[in-house]
Formats: structure tokens, C-alpha cells, sequence
């Protein structure tokens, strides 16, 4: 790891896929007061999660992805809110701004020297459900209606030419994918069981600010208790969103990643 700051880390990668984990860290420094306002509880072992997906990557992938941490704990900052709601002193509007002007760089890099990337924001849950949770920047009433303007990953959409239904609910999605690997009915959205009222969160400001503008796509994902905590879980989980992922991007961009000539 490279540490950025003293609350930051990033791990560079070999291919145009960043992964983000803001919701895990562990250092609750004295120095820096606890937050008063918004959500303060972290999501447990995304760290874990998304370090073992780095560590995992190249047996799938042929590479590896940017890696992108923040250690100090979401009591003290949340950076997936905005400055307003996500900072309450000095020092931690400092690290909100660093943090973003990272995720600027590295998306930089990424289409400098590939011309195409994207995000995964991870993320966890504790709904009773189980689910997997894909956000896209679309609320649930937006997808179960068919409204998929101002979705997260328009850039893939145009570059291979898809309706964007197929993308993002249909047989090419991500969920659709993950749902047949894996076996289960895991994934929302998907257009063989629509959200109506089960919980589902579309994503927060990382995949707003980035995705939802159409400057670099983005996806995130709100992964269970039990695919995180559970470290034999957790690796079986991975290989299958590793090879997902390698499937979705494979079939529905017209330029290999994975491999560029």
C-alpha cells in the first residue's frame, strides 16, 4: 500500500478499473471529533473485502485494479456524502478534498492511458434480506418503471452501442451475471424480480459525482453480512464477482481491458 496521507492508502493497478472502500476504517484518532449529524455506523470488513479482491484479481483477471482506502472510521468522515453532511472540522474537509482530488487523478490516469474505465464503490449492508445491492444512480421506482436516464455507466452503454435496459436489468447486466454464476437469486436490480419494496440503496456521491455525469462510469455495490464477515464466504463470493465482472466487461464493450493490444 501507498499511504497518501495518514488516512489514505492506494494500491496501484495494471487495468482501467478503480475500486473505492470508504466505509471500513478502522483509526479513530482523539484528535479529530466524531461526527454528529448523518449515517456513522461503518460497513464492516470492506476493507477485507476489497483487498482480497485486489489480492484475488490477477489468477482472473490478468491484472490487477486501483485500489483506492480510506482507514479513518465513518464516525469521524463520511466520503461518500458531501463536504456539508460528510465533514464536521477543519482537518477532515482537508481529507474529503484530498480524497476527491485522488479519485480525480487516478480517473485521470485511467483515461489517459486506456480511454475507457470504471468504478466499483464497495459497500456493505445488514439488511435481513441478503441481498447484493447494485446502484446504478437510479432509485428503485426509476428501475422498476423503466427510467434508466442519467444511469451510472452511460459510457459503456454508448461505447457498445446497448439499450440501456439490457445493461442494467436484462441478460447482459451485471446482476443478471452474478445471478447465473453464483447460482441465486442474489442481485437487485434484475428484470426477473423487480425491487418494488424491498430495501435498495442506488448509490451515494461517488457514483453521483462520477457516474451518473457521464465522466467516468461507476457502479456501486452493497454487499451482505454474510459475503463480507465470513472469510471462506467472502474469498467464494469474490472469484464469482471477479469472473462477473470479467464477463459484463468483456461482452458488452467493444475494446478488451483486460487485454489491449
Amino acid at each position: 500500500m501507498i499511504p497518501l496521507t495518514k488516512y489514505i492508502e492506494y494500491k496501484k493497478g495494471t487495468l482501467p478499473i478503480l475500486l473505492i472502500s470508504a466505509h471500513g476504517g478502522y483509526m479513530i484518532p482523539d484528535e479529530i471529533p466524531d461526527r454528529k449529524n448523518g449515517n456513522l455506523c461503518p460497513d464492516l470488513k470492506t476493507i477485507e473485502f476489497s483487498l482480497d479482491l485486489y489480492n484475488q484479481a490477477n489468477e482472473i483477471w490478468g491484472g490487477v485494479p486501483h485500489l483506492l482506502i480510506c482507514n479513518l472510521s465513518r464516525s469521524k468522515i463520511d466520503l461518500n456524502r458531501s463536504k456539508y453532511i460528510g465533514t464536521e472540522c477543519k482537518e477532515t474537509q482537508e481529507i474529503w478534498d484530498k480524497w476527491f482530488n485522488y479519485i480525480e487523478e487516478i480517473i485521470g490516469n485511467i483515461k489517459r492511458d486506456y480511454g475507457y474505465g470504471i468504478i466499483f464503490d464497495i459497500h456493505g449492508h445488514g439488511d435481513l434480506a441478503n441481498k447484493i445491492w447494485l446502484g446504478y444512480g437510479l432509485n428503485k421506482i426509476k428501475l422498476d418503471t423503466n427510467q434508466f436516464n442519467e444511469n451510472s455507466i452511460q459510457n459503456l452503454i454508448k461505447l457498445g452501442n446497448h439499450n440501456s435496459k439490457d445493461i442494467l436489468i436484462e441478460k447482459r447486466s451485471l446482476g443478471y451475471i452474478i445471478n447465473k454464476l453464483y447460482n441465486k437469486d442474489m442481485c437487485l436490480p434484475n428484470f426477473e424480480n423487480k425491487i418494488g419494496s424491498q430495501r435498495y440503496l442506488s448509490g451515494g456521491l461517488i457514483i453521483k459525482k462520477y457516474g451518473c455525469n457521464g465522466l467516468f462510469d461507476a457502479i456501486q455495490i452493497e454487499i451482505p453480512n454474510s459475503l463480507r464477515t465470513d472469510p471462506k464466504k467472502r474469498i467464494e463470493f469474490i472469484k464469482i464477482f471477479l469472473e462477473s465482472i470479467l464477463l459484463f466487461l468483456s461482452q458488452n464493450l467493444h475494446i478488451n481491458i483486460f487485454h489491449p493490444t
